[in-house]
């Protein structure tokens, strides 16, 4: 991956790590403190839909290739999960996010949920992308040329 594409997926990844590191946080301090159930319910639904988010904000970012870049990071989002979902048991907090399936079935469902928010989140990003272009293309064509003073 050239180097051009891996700072164009920098903004999606780093909101899949900060998005996992902070639900990690919030699950382990809710054994000392409980009243952080509601922010740890909003934090599953982020890490939940954190592909989707990583794919909008590299295709925003992206000049070129943005939707296949946004979807390049669905595998980043699961294995966060299954980093998520080790950390938390490796703190001693009893919650099993694998369910019966195992931490493979963790990473599958994972991996192909991420790829249908993924597609959405970089759909939506790519258009963004293009629509400000677009506009900003058609403002500077609409803008009047200032001629100097005769």
């Amino acid at each position: 991956m050239p180097k051009s594409w891996a700072r164009n997926c920098r903004a999606g990844a780093l909101a899949v790590f900060l998005a996992h590191f902070i639900w990690v946080g919030l699950v382990i301090g809710q054994v000392h403190a409980e009243w952080l159930m509601g922010p740890i319910i909003v934090m599953s639904f982020i890490t939940s839909n954190s592909a989707g988010l990583a794919a909008f904000l590299t295709a925003l970012k992206a000049p070129e290739h943005g939707f296949l870049l946004g979807i390049a990071l669905v595998p980043l989002a699961a294995l966060m999960a299954v980093a998520s979902n080790l950390s938390v048991r490796l703190a001693g907090v009893h919650i099993d996010l694998s369910g019966f399936r195992g931490i493979l079935g963790l990473f599958a469902v994972t991996l192909a949920y991420g790829l249908f928010v993924a597609i959405i989140g970089a759909a939506i990003g790519w258009w963004a992308r293009r629509r400000n272009a677009k506009d900003a293309q058609a403002a500077t064509a609409a803008a009047p040329s200032e001629a100097p003073p005769g």
